[in-house]
């Protein structure tokens, strides 16, 4: 692929997975040494450093005569950053020369299912994992085909269209109308979301969940769809993997706002406008539980979605008919007490009665009330963005007591 670079090197230190935000330690031992595209960037960008570690005594690998190692990345745990970020520089397997190159990923010896799915799906036939330091002293390093936050190089989505074709994946036939929601797992989603895929369900929505199928079933059965309404999350990033699709895609996103804390969003956004025909994005969602410190949503967080906009939004673009009836009573409470369970299990309370949930309702409202007053008082009350902030704060306020 012409325009695709890598480069060899020799003595090159590996280390295992450190962390991944806010920039990524682990892999590439010392990053900051090596020419930008070698690197693991993110929104076109490095955002890797050196790990603290002494790495002294580390094995070294040698690669058999007339064999290469190639530089993988991590071997990561989790399904979305594995998809958005760590596989995209298996490309370089269809040079001349490395065809049976050995890519080394830092992850665990014993990977997943799901690890042996993704080389197989890109046709890798060696591939070995470390946890442990080692320095390779003959290693070839592709760069990413495509970045977190970025379009993919053309050559690389020639490459995507090829792995489509040849697992079959452009092939496939499946729900022209499908439905991809977190409404059946426990963190993470809005309230009313399971009561909201049985509504899709009865507007004629194929309910999918990704998790439950291998990884080829999941690209066929996403690729084939002509209709999408999905959750902002991890399946989202299955549009990493394939090439142009053609359906319309409606995102409920997970953050209504775009800033330094809703990065993650963005991407989401930017994988899925990229491969659908049209994406539409629904904003209007506040969350009761802030965000880590990170500013990623917790795996306890719980959001609030207005479901008669949401649905409005749907007939607007053309998911559902305009006639479509709206829903009926939706089970707020249960949602929230489940939440509020999970929220509370490690301070040992229980929330069989109303007042802890109360409670941890009203700090939540509190929480916010605070944050504003402390904007007002950093720009001042007569200013038309302070008229604007009380405005919005009063519609959120109304959203909260209708739960």
């Amino acid at each position: 692929m012409a325009g695709l670079r890598y480069a060899e090197f020799e003595n090159v230190a590996l280390a295992p997975f450190e962390k991944l935000l806010p920039r990524l330690r682990g892999g590439l031992a010392a990053p900051e040494g090596l020419p930008d595209f070698c690197r693991h960037r993110r929104w076109g960008k490095p955002r890797d450093e050196a790990v603290r570690r002494d790495l002294s005594g580390s094995d070294r690998l040698h690669p058999d005569t007339g064999r290469k190692f190639v530089f993988g990345g991590i071997a990561h745990w989790h399904f979305g950053h594995m998809a958005a970020e760590f596989l995209h520089r298996l490309w370089i397997l269809r040079e001349p020369g490395f065809e049976t190159a050995t890519v080394l990923f830092l992850g665990p010896e014993q990977p997943p299912q799901l690890f042996r799915e993704y080389m197989a799906y890109f046709g890798v036939s060696s591939w070995m994992t470390t946890d442990k330091p080692c320095v390779v002293t003959r290693l070839t390093i592709p760069e990413q085909g495509k970045t977190l936050g970025q379009t993919p190089h053309p050559d690389y989505e020639s490459f995507l269209n090829d792995l489509a074709d040849r697992n079959g994946v452009n092939r496939g036939v499946g729900p022209e109308k499908l439905a991809v929601l977190r409404g059946h797992v426990p963190g993470r989603r809005f309230i009313g979301e399971a009561s909201f895929e049985s509504y899709l369900s009865r507007q004629g929505y194929v309910n999918y969940k990704p998790e439950n199928h291998a990884l080829t079933d999941q690209l066929r059965t996403v690729s084939t769809a002509r209709q999408l309404v999905i959750s902002d999350g991890s399946a989202c990033h299955l549009f990493d993997l394939l090439p142009k699709c053609r359906m319309k895609t409606a995102l409920i996103s997970r953050a209504a706002v775009a800033g330094p804390k809703t990065r993650d969003t963005l991407a989401t956004r930017k994988s899925l406008a990229d491969k659908s025909l049209s994406l539409s994005v629904f904003t209007e969602t506040s969350r009761i539980a802030g965000p880590d410190n990170d500013g990623r949503q917790g795996p306890t967080a719980l959001r609030y979605v207005p479901l008669d906009c949401l649905i409005d939004f749907l007939k607007e673009h053309g998911f559902i008919p305009p006639e479509a009836p709206g829903m009926d009573t939706v089970p707020y409470f249960e949602d929230f007490r489940d939440y509020a369970a999970r929220h509370l299990m490690h301070q040992g309370r229980s929330t069989e009665t109303h007042d802890v949930m109360i409670e941890l309702l009203a700090k939540a409202l509190h929480e916010k009330n605070m944050q504003i007053e402390a904007l007002e008082q950093k720009i001042g009350r007569p200013t038309v963005i302070w008229q604007s902030i009380k405005v919005l704060a009063s519609e959120k306020a109304k959203a909260w007591l209708r739960i």
